[in-house]
């Protein structure tokens, strides 16, 4: 499974495309531990997404990240320097507005109940639902929308979604007295989902200007969360903040989030696990916002050359000087560099996943693939060359 998964990813291609391939390539059979007869093809469309259901619920991705770097290391030079920074992997979603999120809401609801209508025999009228969907309809075409009417439109919307939830429980209760043995726990889920988007967006219009923890962006991946980057062409990005560590060109997540963190915090936790796995580190290269007096403090008593910018007074040592260069040139254009490779070429630009440990798999994968490739060119490096 896990080497249909990388598989998948070196060769970014859709699950259907995959399969297809898979059906006629013996060389990717033999790759993934299969055989298939001529005759006897896989025919199961859905059989990736099962599989990446499958191992993200029994693989421990940080073992298993680990095992990978332990193989790696015979093959890694210069195992004693590191270098670290945080990146985001974005999820694919539309772009997230109050309005949006609560329409959404509404069209759920209203599939739901026409799905439980038609279980029990029951008619359901969606006169209303037709005219709230002409109504943001009209309010989603307008090129300009004041601050008043999405205020209004919100309004209208959240009272209707109200009156959905409460018409779709009795339904579930009258569905569920008929059919005790049948489970519903994703409509559950998502009846949960939709009431703490309610509670929110409530506070939010009559606490104007207030802000809420943990708010929720979509129906359909309620763990995304906004993280703020400042960034000139992106100031807000959508989905797992990462914060990557890079041995000698290799990457290795050291810590993944949905929720926005400090990575400044995660210096002295970054070298430790640096130890643990190469035994020594005797240089580090970061971003500038981690040359804060604790992380400083605690490079200086592990005695750890840093390129961060001495403070006070400098001795002008040239051999400092061009330590420091080094680190610098490496951490901006090797590790940086990785993150668009990672993003441009192993399809983590817009991660597709649907659920928070599939994307996170996905996330994982990706990055390892990566890897093995760039371990692949060390192995064979005459063969690289012609290829470049």
């Amino acid at each position: 499974m896990i080497a249909l998964l990388f598989l998948q990813a070196y060769t970014k291609q859709s699950d259907r495309h995959f399969i297809d391939h898979l059906n006629g390539n013996w060389q990717w059979q033999m790759f993934c531990g299969i055989q298939l007869l001529i005759h006897q093809p896989i025919k199961d469309r859905n059989l990736m997404s099962r599989v990446r259901k499958y191992v993200s619920q029994y693989l421990d991705l940080e073992k298993f990240q680990h095992l990978l770097m332990a193989h790696w290391k015979p093959v890694m030079t210069n195992t004693h320097v590191g270098m670290s920074d945080a990146t985001v992997y974005e999820s694919q979603m539309r772009y997230p507005t109050d309005v949006k999120l609560v329409w959404e809401c509404c069209e759920y609801l209203q599939q739901e109940l026409q799905k439980l209508s038609e279980r029990l025999g029951a008619e359901t009228s969606s006169k209303n639902f037709e005219k709230k969907k002409r109504l943001y309809l009209d309010y989603a075409r307008r090129r300009k929308k004041p601050y008043r009417l999405t205020k209004q439109m919100r309004r209208k919307l959240l009272n209707f979604t109200q009156k959905q939830q409460d018409k779709l429980q009795v339904k579930l209760n009258a569905y569920l007295a008929q059919n005790p043995a049948q489970e519903l726990t994703t409509v559950f889920e998502k009846l949960h989902t939709i009431k703490q988007i309610i509670t929110q967006q409530e506070y939010l219009i009559t606490h104007k200007g207030s802000k809420v923890s943990d708010r929720i962006l979509s129906l359909y991946k309620p763990y995304v969360r906004a993280i703020v980057r400042g960034k000139e062409t992106k100031a807000v990005e959508f989905g797992a903040k990462v914060h990557m560590m890079q041995i000698d060109g290799i990457n290795y997540i050291e810590h993944l989030s949905y929720t926005a963190f400090n990575e400044t915090t995660r210096f002295k936790i970054s070298i430790h696990k640096h130890k643990h796995l190469f035994g020594k580190c005797l240089h580090w290269s970061a971003d500038r916002i981690y040359a804060t007096n604790k992380n400083r403090t605690y490079a200086s008593s592990a005695r750890i050359i840093t390129n961060f910018v001495a403070k006070g007074y400098s001795k002008n040592d040239p051999q400092e000087k061009q330590i420091k260069a080094l680190l610098n040139k490496e951490r901006a254009t090797r590790l940086e560099g990785s993150f668009g490779v990672e993003k441009n070429y192993y399809g983590l630009s817009k991660v597709k996943a649907r659920k928070e440990q599939t994307e996170k798999l996905c996330i994982y994968v990706a990055v390892m693939v990566a890897n093995a490739v760039r371990i692949s060119h060390r192995n064979d490096p005459e063969k690289y060359q012609q290829a470049a």
